[in-house]
């Protein structure tokens, strides 16, 4: 698909199966169909709405507009801090206080595992409760490789 775009094709889309080798859980089919389009010129904000225009048709119930939700805005929100302007210290402190972790987490516990604590167990779970909502803009170490911030002009999305 990508060389398709790189040689001027425009909007493009697929269904594929897909295959993971590593994941794998309650979160996550070892197998399963995805649908891939990009949308050339396309913010991840208009693709949002293109989605959730997309899962309604497909039957979702009608209802008010989703959420759409920074990374920034959800941990502000669901754990009390920046995840941007926070020192290591107040994330192992609010990882040790919300979270009932040991206060003596291993020494050299990165940024990322730190981030990665908070979210899967004490933002994450509060998020889309009533409706299903859109978060972006993830720190690009947090992020999916192929949607660093800005290469969003590139119009992709998956579904």
């Amino acid at each position: 698909m990508k060389r398709l775009l790189a040689a001027g094709s425009g909007p493009i889309y697929q269904i594929a199966r897909v295959f993971r080798r590593e994941e794998a859980g309650r979160h996550h089919n070892p197998e399963f169909s995805m649908l891939e389009w990009y949308r050339p010129g396309w913010d991840h904000l208009r693709l949002m709405d293109e989605v959730e225009a997309l899962l309604r048709l497909a039957g979702v119930p009608d209802g008010p507009r989703w959420e759409r939700l920074s990374y920034r805005e959800a941990f502000l929100r669901h754990a009390g801090l920046d995840p941007f302007g926070a020192s290591l210290e107040q994330l192992r402190e609010v990882c040790v206080a919300q979270l009932n972790l040991s206060g003596e987490l291993a020494a050299g516990t990165s940024r990322d595992v730190y981030l990665d604590l908070l979210m899967s167990a004490a933002v994450g779970p509060r998020l889309g409760l009533e409706l299903p909502l859109f978060l972006h803009d993830f720190p690009a170490s947090q992020g999916c490789p192929g949607a660093r911030a800005p290469r969003r002009s590139a119009g992709g999305g998956a579904l």
